[in-house]
């Protein structure tokens, strides 16, 4: 079966033996690639495991009869570059921690936080709390804190600031003298201990089989495989001693399986119903053990080579990927924030579909992808629009920027900056309109007001605004040559294309 026959297979049925086949097909492919790119085969191991879960969540959503080796080498890429960035920062993160560690708190501090630290947790309240645990139990940046409690990052910041504050008077209350930067690494370094490597897999496989009903074939093998692997690495760290680095690592990989990582939690209070379930969960552990050493014996004697026309394919497609990446990285002019809303196979159906040989090529391919962008956003600008119309009588807003609260999820506020309330030439009194585009050539204008959302191309609305600057700056004489509409035009255009609105 060819490589869309498997995918949809698999995709309509969840069938194990298509993805399997699909696994077994490429796995060489995206390991080797990864493998170059990350240096190290326990990374590569790690990123071949990620993009192979993102083809089973993503399987139906990918564009039907697109090769699949050029997307995977793809996602192969990006994912190969996260981990990359990940592990430089990790590495910043552990030299400084040390750094603080080693001028803010002594030795011994420690040992007298510990036996005080979860009622010192108790006394704060709920929201402080969660910002405590997510900022040095869970490792999280101020960003990614921020995002969760549902703020920005400088009030994330600063709620951190203040319960680690709460926490050392607590300490100071009770005859512990720590400073605020001193307990907040004390609190990143020896909060979370690692779990016995045993019992973390126990865990994992348990709630791995639990869920058995409510998971796809393929992405259960490939959680096996996972599975395996977390637990190796698990004990070679603690085989080694735990250093730092190993240390690090270890909390890396775990800090992937929070729901497992509460569960575990859950059943260390409550110690007599899990020794009874110990027999039970070795038994399946032994067997998810069995299934996964069959997998590997069948991944490890299956050797596909990489087909060459799917090979010069795919790289053509990555060379047009590459060359409309450096066009919006030499013109950051034509960027707009909503190509932040585009998904891989937007990208990659533009660059499959459309030549690039000449400038004018190139300008229709940046246009599409803006086009695209503005589609996606078109739903939740809508949306946003008809909640506030509700909560206002109907009324219209006066600045775009009054949408931005009504926004489930949270839009970017750049992208709200490109829109503006105008007065409408038809019966409605005022609409939400699109400022400027960039290209008037090949771009669309977008509009929104009660009950109507469009888009059309830029060319007219903005040859129409510019007829009508025009006249006003010079006591309403009409332009006659389209150099005179020039100054009045915002974005690229041929300016022959003025002359039939000229003559109209």
């Amino acid at each position: 079966m060819s490589d869309p026959e498997l995918l949809q297979r698999y995709a309509e049925t969840g069938s194990q033996e298509a993805f399997a086949a699909l696994v077994k097909r490429h796995l060489d492919l995206v390991y080797s690639a990864a493998r170059r790119q990350v240096r190290s085969p326990q990374l590569a191991e790690e990123v071949a495991q990620s993009v192979f879960l993102d083809l089973s969540r993503q399987a139906r959503t990918l564009q039907p009869g697109a090769p699949l080796a050029a997307w995977l080498y793809l996602v192969t890429r990006r994912t190969s570059i996260d981990v990359i960035r990940r592990e430089s920062r990790r590495q910043a993160r552990e030299q400084t921690a040390v750094a603080i560690a080693a001028m803010n708190t002594s030795p011994s501090a420690w040992t007298h936080v510990e036996p005080l630290l979860d009622e010192a947790m108790d006394s704060l309240d709920a929201t402080d709390r969660s910002a405590v645990l997510l900022r040095y139990f869970e490792n999280q940046s101020l960003r990614e804190v921020g995002q969760s409690l549902g703020t920005s990052e400088d009030a994330a910041q600063k709620r951190v600031s203040r319960a680690v504050d709460q926490l050392r008077l607590f300490f100071v209350k009770r005859g512990v003298a720590v400073t605020a930067a001193g307990l907040a690494t004390d609190l990143s370094a020896n909060a979370i201990q690692s779990a016995p490597a045993a019992l973390g897999a126990s865990i994992s496989t348990a709630a791995t089989l639990a869920g058995h009903a409510l998971l796809t074939e393929g992405a259960k093998t490939l959680a096996m495989i996972s599975l395996q692997k977390n637990s190796l690495l698990a004990a070679l760290a603690l085989t080694v001693g735990a250093g730092f680095y190993e240390a690090g690592l270890l909390y890396l990989h775990n800090s992937k399986l929070q729901s497992q990582r509460t569960q575990v939690a859950a059943i260390d209070t409550q110690t007599a119903a899990a020794e009874r379930q110990r027999t039970a969960l070795d038994r399946q552990i032994a067997a998810v053990r069995g299934q996964i050493a069959s997998l590997q014996a069948a991944l490890a004697e299956t050797k596909v080579a990489v087909d060459p026309a799917m090979d010069a394919e795919m790289r053509a497609l990555y060379d047009r990927l590459d060359r409309i990446n450096r066009a919006f990285a030499e013109h950051p002019e034509q960027k707009i924030p909503e190509l932040q809303l585009l998904i891989e196979n937007d990208w990659f159906a533009v660059a499959q579909t459309t030549e690039l040989e000449t400038p004018e090529q190139l300008r229709k391919v940046l246009a599409s992808l803006r086009t695209t962008a503005k589609q996606k956003v078109m739903q939740q600008i809508g949306g946003a629009l008809a909640a506030y119309l509700h909560a206002h009588n109907e009324t219209m807003p006066n600045e775009a920027l009054e949408l931005q609260s009504y926004f489930n999820p949270p839009l970017d506020p750049a992208i709200l900056a490109r829109y503006e309330i105008v007065p409408s030439g038809t019966q409605q009194n005022k609409v939400l309109s699109e400022k400027e585009s960039v290209d008037l050539d090949y771009d669309t204008h977008v509009e929104f007001g009660p009950g109507m959302n469009t888009i059309r191309d830029a060319l007219g609305p903005a040859v129409r605004q510019a007829l009508r600057d025009y006249a006003a700056a010079n006591q309403g004489q009409r332009a006659t040559e389209p150099g005179q509409l020039l100054p009045y035009l915002k974005g690229t255009i041929n300016p022959s294309k003025l002359l039939p609105y000229l003559k109209r």
